[in-house]
């Protein structure tokens, strides 16, 4: 063959053609009979399947389905034979459950719910399906632009677990001695238990508490119930129902105890694109651009846009305050940038976004006799409008008794963010007072300036008028102050104001002021409070002062303290090389505006991990009647629990006390102990492994392989993983990641597929005396660890197995015809010594 080339004219070797050919056309291959090479073996074994890493054959896949990421479950995936190869099938029906926009893809709009498509990259440009075999699962990739924005990030309901029926209780108990060198000792015990009862969708829950002292002729005791209700997380409305003892909202009216109906939006149950307030960012693309946004240098958002106007309302919720940049990249390379200046309060909303809150019941007077209980009937609604505006409002109705709520909250960009509202009242006050209307004013506003480090995190201002009431001012006005009130609990506020400000020094440190203060209608009480504090690091010693204003209970009266202080916090770890000493010396100093000093210098640690922490402390004062004092104190976090043991001594006592807390979880299989619980908690189950870890903190399985993972994200997946390098020798796992998916004050099962069993070596060998060639599939007939198992046969018949009974039956295969099969039994003479490897020969017929 000649090929021509100006000026000249080249001759290429024929066979170089050919192997050039023959690269382009034939795919790579091996000879299984050079596995008989030197075995006196010439069986022939079918390795086609290891030919390609990953290779499908075609057939019906339980896979967990994954779309840009996001999971949604396991679905049995079709796989058939097509012109390529073979291929994952997806349907029109799965696109649509997985969000991606079908209604606004030519290619897919008309196509039936059924449809079974291969090439899904041929209908969407960009779009990739694969099966990953190594963790059975489906991946698809679509391009943002053609996925449903308005559910992005959009919980599937098919995958929240309400979890399993159990009782779940955390507890906390705690006890102390103190001995007296002039009087007779006194002992103190206080325990508190809550948690409840799950039954499918409906959880109760209470709280329980109990106290007893004594000392000399004096013993006092006394314990109480409260907070008992019952509740249910209604999927559909994304909300939750409870019945009995709550507190109201306090994101339009003033929160109350209440027992009462109430239904509630939560929040946490929107899409990640649907929470709290972000601003709506629009612009215009020329090409097909890439879209990002970032917030203090961090990208929070990227996506890809068609040429054109572009809008972007699905953006995550950021840090409040930080201004947002939106880099537009065209396709050639031009980029172009803007700055969207980004202020919010808590109870702002994005556009279209909403929450409620509709609670019909009576005040609660359970914890205190000095108030009324009277019926009501109360609705919020909170709603996104555009421009960054946030409407608010609410009515209330009860008995001699009417109120409500109207404002509005604006997102100003550079300027902050502002929201104000007015509440009217009015009460019928009998024919002395005739009806009482009055008004309350309240302001909020935030602002976080991110080029000076300043942060405004919340300032309000509130002013009520003369006959204002409040619906808990209301249900107390016939009643005066308790002996344990403070002086100003019975009386009506007049004006509040309160500020959190920050600022950033950067290197240079932190500066933090927090005050509030409040005066009363019929009172020339006023109660401030001041809190300001200065920190540095410098080299990992930490330096701070403060000062403080507050109020303190004295017979009967309530003082008002100042009081300056300082601290010094110094790590070991800087006089220790590599860094890793986790203990520290810090020493405190205060003095008030009594004159009082007070002086305490202490040296902290931990060991086991942090497990164990230990703290001694001196303190002192200036003070006569304050001797100086010592102390010592102990607590171990273990997987089942908090203990603590803490001693001090003066010269005038000396005391003891000791602490435990925690949780339990009673369900059918047992009662499982642990740390002290969250909302929602994960059941490990995992048959056999005993004292293995688990990834999810400092736990463990008990003796019955069960753990409790305590705190889940609800409505989120949580990955709950176990530590196969604790295993015990017997013992082996299907798979030691799962995901949990839990609602609301959930207990959720996860259950690890375990084989427990001996460990052998089997040389297997046909009739005539020959090893079985390698790569030959074996498997344990009957096999029940949550799946069947597959070894391979290696050099010269051998094959390592494990999860084995005492005996049973082995299948071997090594291609697809009957005569490429044999089976054999074995007997297993010493089961007990699980941790030696048992080998065996084995003939196979």
């Amino acid at each position: 063959m000649i090929i021509r080339n100006n000026p000249g004219c080249f001759i290429f070797p024929l066979s170089l053609i050919t192997l050039g050919i023959n690269s382009v056309y034939a795919g790579e291959y091996f000879d299984p009979g050079l596995l008989a090479i030197g075995h006196g073996n010439s069986t022939p074994v079918d390795l086609s399947r290891f030919e390609k890493s990953g290779a499908l054959t075609p057939g019906i896949y339980n896979l967990d389905v994954f779309i840009n990421g996001d999971e949604y479950g396991y679905r049995d995936i079709e796989v058939m034979a097509t012109d390529q190869g073979v291929a994952p099938v997806v349907t029109p029906a799965l696109l649509k459950e997985l969000h991606v926009n079908v209604k606004g893809i030519d290619s897919l709009r008309n196509r039936p719910d059924n449809d079974k498509i291969t090439d899904l990259g041929a209908l969407i440009p960009q779009a990739t399906v694969r099966v990953e075999l190594k963790n059975l699962t489906l991946q698809i990739r679509v391009p943002q632009a053609k996925m449903d924005l308005a559910a992005a990030g959009a919980i599937n309901p098919e995958l929240l677990d309400n979890g399993i029926p159990g009782l779940l209780l955390n507890y906390n108990t705690n006890t102390s001695r103190t001995w007296s060198r002039d009087g007779s000792p006194n002992s103190n015990l206080f325990s508190g238990v809550n948690g409840g009862l799950n039954l499918g969708p409906w959880r109760v829950r209470t709280s329980y508490t109990y106290s007893y002292s004594e000392g000399g002729n004096y013993r006092y005791s006394d314990s109480d119930f409260n907070s008992t209700r019952m509740t249910r997380t209604l999927v559909p409305l994304q909300a939750e129902l409870a019945i009995g003892e709550v507190n109201t909202s306090a994101d339009v009216f003033d929160s109350f105890p209440a027992r009462a109906v109430m239904l509630s939006s939560l929040e946490q149950m929107k899409p990640y694109s649907m929470r709290g307030f972000a601003p709506m960012i629009t612009g215009n693309a020329e090409t097909n651009a890439r879209v990002t946004v970032l917030q203090n240098n961090n990208i929070v958002y990227q996506t890809y846009v068609s040429p054109g106007p572009f809008v972007i309302n699905d953006l995550y919720q950021t840090a409040i305050g930080a201004d947002l940049t939106v880099v537009i990249r065209e396709a050639d390379g031009r980029v172009r940038t803007q700055q969207i200046a980004y202020s919010s309060l808590p109870n702002m909303q994005r556009q279209g976004a909403w929450r409620y809150q509709l609670v019909a019941g009576k005040y609660n007077n359970h914890n205190t006799a000095f108030s009324d209980a009277a019926q009501f009937v109360q609705g919020t609604l909170t709603y996104g409008l555009p421009l960054d505006i946030t409407l608010y409002g609410g009515m209330m109705a009860a008995e001699k008794y009417y109120s409500g709520v109207l404002g509005t909250g604006i997102s100003m960009g550079h300027f902050g963010a502002i929201s104000a509202d007015v509440t009217q009242s009015t009460l019928n006050g009998g024919r002395d007072e005739g009806q009482l209307s009055g008004q309350s004013y309240r302001l909020r506003y935030s602002k976080s300036i991110t080029e000076t480090g300043t942060s405004v995190d919340l300032t309000a201002y509130r002013y009520s008028t003369k006959n204002y009431y409040s619906f808990s001012d209301f249900n107390r006005r016939d009643y005066r102050t308790g002996i344990d009130d403070y002086p100003w609990a019975m009386q009506r506020r007049r004006s509040s104001f309160q500020t959190r400000i920050t600022q950033d020094f950067s290197e240079y440190g932190m500066f933090s002021l927090a005050a509030s203060r409040d005066d009363y209608w019929g009172s020339e009480a006023v109660n401030k409070n001041l809190s300001a504090s200065y920190n540095i690091t410098v080299k990992r010693i930490t330096l701070g002062v403060g000062y403080s204003i507050d109020r303190i209970k004295q017979n009967g009266s309530w003082p008002e303290n100042r009081s300056l202080y300082a601290n010094v916090q110094v790590p070991f770890s800087i006089f220790d090389r590599n860094g890793d000493s986790s203990a520290y010396a810090s020493y405190m100093m205060s003095k008030d505006n009594h004159g009082r000093v007070q002086q305490q210098a202490s040296y902290s640690g931990s060991l086991l991990g942090s497990r164990l922490s230990y703290s001694a402390q001196q303190s002192w004062s200036n003070g006569k009647d304050e001797p100086a004092t010592s102390g010592l104190n102990f607590s171990y976090q273990g997987g089942k629990g908090l203990a603590s043991l803490g001693y001090s001594r003066n010269s005038q006592w000396q005391s003891l006390n000791i602490g435990l807390n925690g949780g339990l979880i009673a369900h059918s299989g047992g009662i499982t102990l642990s740390q002290t619980l969250g909302s929602s908690v994960a059941l490990v189950h995992a048959p056999g492994a005993v004292d293995t870890s688990v990834l999810n903190g400092n736990v463990k399985t008990d003796g019955s392989g069960y753990a409790v993972v305590p705190y889940l994200a609800d409505f989120q997946k949580n990955v709950v993983t176990l530590d196969p390098s604790t295993l015990p020798d017997d013992v082996e796992l299907q798979k030691n990641t799962l995901n949990v998916y839990p609602i609301k004050d959930a207990i959720v099962r996860a259950d690890f597929q375990t084989r427990t069993g001996a460990q052998a070596i089997f040389t297997l060998k046909d009739v005539q005396g020959a090893p079985l060639p390698f790569g030959a599939m074996v498997s344990l007939e009957g096999d029940s660890g949550g799946g069947e198992a597959m070894f391979i046969v290696g050099d010269k018949g051998q094959a390592y197995l494990t999860g084995l009974p005492s005996e049973g039956v082995l299948r071997v295969r090594w291609g697809d015809s009957s005569t490429q099969a044999c089976q054999t039994t074995f007997r297993l003479a010493d089961i007990s010594t699980k941790q030696n490897i048992i080998n065996q020969s084995l003939v196979c017929r």
